[in-house]
């Protein structure tokens, strides 16, 4: 490891300390008190870091940074309020995880968490609107910032999204205004989360009960319909490549409402506490079910981890 260290360039260093740091934060979650918190905090300062080292790489402007070009130069970096609005994006969805389990840890009122949570799910909802009508109504896609691809042992950029240096295959072709029923599909999957947090942090501040009492299946069941709602509007506009992949992306996270409550602690738990109970002392899955073990205190106590958002 240290000789191929050693042998190689000074971005490729970094992207192999980058891979490594982040294998070692998988391990660490059920090892000792605070685990989970170390482990996020970690894995945030790794990703703040290479979002910082990837957004030097476009700034040097040199010949290895193939997908940079002069189309993207005179459509990103001349926006500077959808290039500033793209970074404060992903700085935010870096770490709020961070900022919530700080939040949970330090306070025991579940209103000031819901508020915390609010605030957090507010200012992406005022950021992705700045990069939606900024692009002209265009489908905010994810990540929001430049990302770096390993070509032939060459850190280069990815070919990009014009707009706001989406990576994207060279295959995949440019994103369309959203117009009509896409247009309302695009705003419903925006202001999602917060509707969904915003009912949430109502309930915790009429009823003064514990966390567990204030479950209630209206914010997930709104929610959920408004996911589905977003979908079946976006597919009323033709959609090009590079949008459909967005929208299967968005399908993917609906997978997230299984481990939210009330659906998990009424339908999912059960089944994962029985598939951990009836394979506890089997060999290698047993392996499996100790790591999700593990990772259950992340999507059993907080929001981010399965927002969606």
């Amino acid at each position: 490891m240290l000789h191929r260290l050693l042998s190689l360039d000074t971005h490729s260093r970094l992207e192999l300390i980058e891979d490594v740091v982040r294998a070692t934060v998988f391990v660490l979650p059920g090892r000792f008190e605070d685990a989970e918190l170390c482990a996020q905090s970690i894995l945030s300062a790794v990703n703040l870091l290479c979002l910082r080292h990837t957004h030097c790489l476009v700034r040097q402007q040199n010949e290895s940074l193939t997908g940079f070009n002069a189309h993207i130069e005179q459509q990103y970096l001349k926006h500077k309020l959808c290039r500033a609005a793209a970074l404060a994006l992903s700085t935010v969805s870096y770490t709020e995880v961070v900022v919530e389990m700080l939040v949970h840890k330090t306070t025991k009122s579940v209103s000031r968490r819901w508020r915390c949570i609010a605030s957090l799910e507010g200012a992406k909802v005022f950021l992705r609107l700045i990069l939606f009508y900024a692009t002209r109504k265009r489908m905010v896609i994810h990540p929001t910032h430049f990302a770096r691809a390993d070509e032939d042992d060459k850190i280069s950029l990815a070919t990009l999204d014009t707009r706001i240096g989406v990576p994207a295959s060279s295959t995949l072709s440019r994103s369309l205004p959203r117009v009509g029923w896409a247009h309302l599909a695009e705003l419903l999957w925006i202001f999602r989360p917060l509707i969904y947090v915003g009912l949430m942090w109502r309930r915790s501040k009429h009823k003064k009960t514990s966390e567990s009492e204030q479950t209630s299946w209206k914010p997930w069941l709104i929610s959920l319909g408004i996911d589905l709602a977003a979908r079946l509007a976006r597919e009323l506009q033709p959609q090009t490549q590079l949008e459909r992949e967005e929208s299967k992306r968005r399908d993917y996270l609906l997978l997230f409402y299984l481990f939210r409550q009330p659906f998990y602690d009424f339908f999912t738990k059960p089944i994962v506490d029985y598939f951990c109970d009836a394979t506890e002392h089997r060999p290698m899955i047993s392996i499996f079910a100790a790591a999700l073990n593990d990772y259950r205190p992340f999507w059993e106590h907080y929001y981010f981890c399965t927002s969606g958002s």
